[in-house]
């Protein structure tokens, strides 16, 4: 999977999305960039603890459904070193914050960002209306399908 700016990843029913996620965050991390993973305390990227500045989404968690705390976030991790953040998912920020918010915080993290940084967002389409995946795949430079572990551009 070629590294785009920003990434949107619509996975259904692919139990092992998680894994080229997680590859993609240690070769990252190895490459120079600071990672970031946000999600839910029952991802199975929530596994990456060890290796990842890792913040849990939720109203009493690390990460609050806010755009106070997402800007925030923004600040600390885009604009100097080179940064990647994997977001898992925005069907989860959307259940807690509703469409409007989740749209709001995702395009205001994506103004954050630096030349050299890059955000790769995770979401279940099927949990969505057509036309808030729509509103989220415009914020995006490419869309891919998770797949039988491994990552296919819509499109191509």
């Amino acid at each position: 999977m070629a590294m785009e700016r920003t990434l949107l990843i619509e996975f259904a029913f692919d139990a092992d999305y998680a894994t080229p996620l997680a590859s993609l965050a240690a070769r990252s991390a190895r490459g120079g960039y600071e990672v970031s993973v946000v999600c839910e305390e029952k991802s199975p990227l929530a596994g990456l603890r060890r290796e990842v500045n890792l913040l849990i989404l939720s109203e009493s968690g690390d990460l609050k459904p806010t755009l106070d705390d997402h800007m925030r976030l923004g600040r600390e991790i885009f604009g100097r070193s080179p940064g990647l953040l994997i977001y898992d998912s925005l069907t989860a920020l959307t259940r807690m914050a509703g469409i409007r918010s989740a749209y709001l915080i995702i395009r205001s993290l994506l103004d954050l960002m630096g030349d050299e940084d890059r955000a790769v967002f995770v979401v279940f389409p099927w949990a969505h209306e057509y036309w808030e995946i729509g509103r989220f795949r415009a914020l995006m430079a490419a869309v891919y399908t998770a797949f039988a572990g491994r990552f296919v551009r819509l499109g191509d």
